[in-house]
Order: structure tokens, then C-alpha cells, then sequence
């Protein structure tokens, strides 16, 4: 019975791991935090200029072009035009903003623009 029983739990273990690493495999964005730097609107496709942080404390600033079906949310997420967020961005003391790539790292698929820290932020 118990040999039984431990021969279940394997192979529980198995299958999941195996669920997971295809989910894992299959995933097709990666996001990350930054900060938001400036937006060209006229270039074709537009592009947007932000810096990340990098693990050792230093900015990288980054500039990718927007995917064609890109979505754009707002600070309460809600569906924003591109103007809108740049105009809203430039008005903001926080410019947080999470940017979601492509799995190639090309293109933005989506870019959120984050509520303000409530405390105190770490540096600009």
C-alpha cells in the first residue's frame, strides 16, 4: 500500500513538471518595471525611449518600436491612444510604466503606465 501510494506522488510530480515546463516554454512576452523617457509618435512604427535598471544598481536606457496591435493602459488601466499616454506621462512627476516585449525583445506588445509609489521613491 505504500509502495503504492509513493508511486502516485511520483508520478503526480512527473506530470506536473512536465505541465509546467511547457507553460514555461510556450511563454510568449516578457515584462519588466522602467521608467518612462520619451515617445517618437511620427516614426513608423512609433517607438518609445524608457531605462530600466539593471541588476547591479546602473540605468540602461532601451528604445523600442511598438507592435502594430500594441495596447496602451492608462494609470487606472484603462485603453489609452498613444498621444494620451505620452501626454499624461509628461505631466507626471512618477514616469513608472511596465513594458511588455516580444518574446524576440523587438517590440513592445504592451505598455502600462504605473500608479505612484506610496513611499518614498528610490531616486529618478
Amino acid at each position: 500500500m505504500f509502495r503504492a501510494f509513493v508511486c502516485a506522488v511520483v508520478g503526480l510530480a512527473l506530470v506536473a513538471g512536465f505541465g509546467w515546463a511547457e507553460k514555461k516554454k510556450d511563454a510568449k512576452h516578457r515584462g519588466h518595471h522602467a521608467r518612462f523617457v520619451s515617445a517618437n509618435e511620427k516614426a513608423t512604427p512609433p517607438t518609445i525611449t524608457f531605462k530600466v535598471r539593471l541588476k547591479g544598481g546602473k540605468d540602461r536606457q532601451m528604445t523600442l518600436p511598438l507592435a502594430e496591435h500594441a495596447k496602451i493602459f492608462g494609470e487606472k488601466h484603462d485603453p489609452e491612444k498613444l498621444s494620451k499616454f505620452v501626454e499624461n506621462m509628461k505631466n507626471e512627476k512618477d514616469k513608472a510604466i511596465r513594458i511588455v516585449e516580444d518574446r524576440e525583445h523587438k517590440h513592445i506588445v504592451e505598455i502600462d503606465d504605473l500608479p505612484p509609489r506610496k513611499g518614498k521613491p528610490k531616486g529618478n
